[in-house]
């Protein structure tokens, strides 16, 4: 019999020790893919570092991964992350199925501190933070001085009245009135028209969703923001000031076009293709201010921690380490991601930090932004997941339908999804 006990009890203790031994695995999707991308770059060697200071914890970098339903089966089938990365509206609907946990109390109280409010208002659901932000981007107008300075312009316009008139007098045409030079430009996508014809919403009185939560895009102000982006651009014929196409992205980074709607990360590629200095003869401004005051519009990221993992206290350990503690660099392992990709720092902290030196005098701008902008978690709340006005427009631009047709449309989408979203709650 004591034998038996002996034996029993050396097995529970060389048992404890091989558990003691193993390292804690934290798989991760960091947001980032070993692909040639300058965050990977970045990050993934603060995950190191992050693994040498904590020998029992080991983090997997699953890279990338924003196929949420991959990413939903990953967890139905025992296999899914312990941290995820995505947008913001990938993380409500992960949490909506219960599939991610709150951030913890002392945590939030942190990132509430420390990191700039609309980065962590975009993660807030009914009063619970979701996740810890990554990415932080804004709208802005960016603009080129040397340009704006030969046609006697000392500054960049502050409303629509002086961009108007502006983007008609930097204007150039050929004597056949072909545009040759739009005196401001936007690549003019879908998805880049949505964010920037939503800050001028905003700028406008607009809204998406009334003080009820009920949908409010049937308004006087979402025609005129339609009308406006029509007249700017020109209609079919594309002989207004606003010059769509990413010819026109391309031809302002190369310093050939005077003003620009933009975001943050095309800062880098300005700098890039610029021959002359980026920071001298280039800077950036809020939206123009509509009838009601300025506008923007924010986009940003976050890591989730799975609800079911077993390692939750080492993983906000991880992201708060990440997020919030300066190196000897003086900028967070986040706030030095953030650099390389051309993002706005999440930390306000890391605005002093050497990384975003170069690119501050521009970045003010956008910075500036920051305090105006709306961002689209609240209206996800009630299945306003992606309001789409970019691309409900360009049909209207394209003289497929007329701006009353193109809104009512836009109304249309925004009412199914959210009944859509009642159903399957």
């Amino acid at each position: 019999m004591r034998r038996s006990i002996t034996v029993l009890l050396l097995v529970a203790a060389l048992t404890a020790v091989s558990a003691a031994q193993e390292p804690i695995v934290l798989r991760m999707f960091s947001g980032y893919s070993n692909d040639g991308t300058p965050g990977y770059a970045v990050l993934d060697p603060y995950l190191r570092m992050y693994e040498a200071m904590n020998p029992h914890v080991r983090i997997e970098n699953m890279g990338r991964e924003h196929d949420m339903d991959k990413v939903i089966t990953m967890f139905v089938g025992g296999e899914g992350p312990d941290i995820v990365e995505g947008g913001t509206i990938h993380l409500l609907r992960l949490y909506n199925a219960g599939l991610l946990a709150t951030v913890p109390s002392r945590l939030a109280d942190r990132l509430h501190q420390e990191i700039f409010p609309i980065s962590v208002q975009s993660l807030t659901i009914d009063g619970r933070l979701i996740g810890v932000p990554v990415e932080n981007m804004t709208t802005g107008l960016v603009y080129n001085k040397l340009l704006l300075n030969e046609s006697g312009y000392g500054e960049p316009p502050r409303d629509v009245a002086e961009f108007e008139e502006m983007g008609r007098r930097l204007s150039r045409y050929d004597d056949q009135s072909v545009i040759t030079r739009p005196g401001a430009a936007d690549p003019g996508e879908g998805w880049t028209l949505h964010y920037q014809m939503l800050a001028m919403l905003k700028a406008e009185g607009g809204q998406v969703l009334d003080a009820d939560r009920n949908l409010a895009l049937d308004s006087a102000a979402t025609h005129r923001v339609f009308q406006m982006f029509y007249d700017w651009a020109g209609g079919p014929a594309r002989d207004g000031f606003l010059g769509l196409g990413w010819h026109w992205y391309e031809a302002f980074n190369m310093g050939d076009v005077p003003m620009m709607f933009g975001f943050p990360w095309y800062l880098g590629n300005i700098q890039s293709a610029y021959d002359g200095d980026f920071v001298r003869d280039f800077g950036a401004v809020p939206l123009p201010a509509g009838s009601q005051g300025v506008g923007a519009m924010h986009y940003g990221h976050g890591y989730g921690v799975s609800s079911m993992t077993p390692h939750a206290d080492e993983a906000w350990k991880l992201l708060e380490w990440l997020s919030l503690v300066q190196g000897d660099q003086g900028i967070t392992p986040l706030g030095h991601t953030m650099a390389a990709i051309g993002s706005l720092p999440l930390a306000q902290a890391d605005l002093a930090a050497p990384h975003f030196a170069d690119q501050l005098p521009v970045y003010h701008g956008f910075i500036e932004s920051l305090a105006d902008a709306w961002s689209e978690t609240a209206w996800a709340e009630v299945g306003v997941t992606y309001v789409n006005i970019g691309y409900e427009f360009l049909p209207v631009l394209n003289g497929e339908k007329s701006i009353v047709q193109g809104v009512a449309d836009l109304v249309l989408k925004n009412v199914r999804d959210m009944e859509e979203y009642q159903r399957t709650r």
